[in-house]
């Protein structure tokens, strides 16, 4: 992909590329886009998140500073050794769908069509 492209492009520089791929993080911009769901589903945001979470094997969304450590080990010296890499910080979500599972069950359908 993108980054392992743009890690060996760069590497010969001394240029590490690293990637963050984070899940769900509860910040103030995925509450206003969680309103929607919310009003669908006649629930509150927290309702709301926990119908977006409920498939993720940890259960609720990230909070900043649990992906932060993410960003702040590669900067690190300890990741001197790293690039090309995806350093996933989703609570698990990459195991399974969970946006497509949990607005399946909430009777969503946000391709548009009725």
């Amino acid at each position: 992909g993108l980054t392992q492209a743009t890690a060996l492009d760069y590497g010969q520089s001394n240029i590490r590329v690293n990637v963050v791929a984070p899940g769900p993080i509860r910040t103030e911009m995925l509450e206003h886009a969680m309103s929607d769901l919310a009003t669908a589903t006649g629930t509150d945001i927290t309702g709301a998140l926990n119908t977006l979470t409920k498939f993720i094997p940890l259960k609720r969304p990230a909070t900043p500073d649990e992906v932060t450590g993410a960003v702040v080990f590669l900067a690190s010296d300890d990741s001197t050794f790293m690039t090309g890499t995806t350093l996933t910080v989703d609570g698990g979500a990459c195991v399974v769908d969970p946006c497509g599972s949990a607005v399946s069950t909430a009777g969503m359908n946000w391709g548009g069509g009725k």
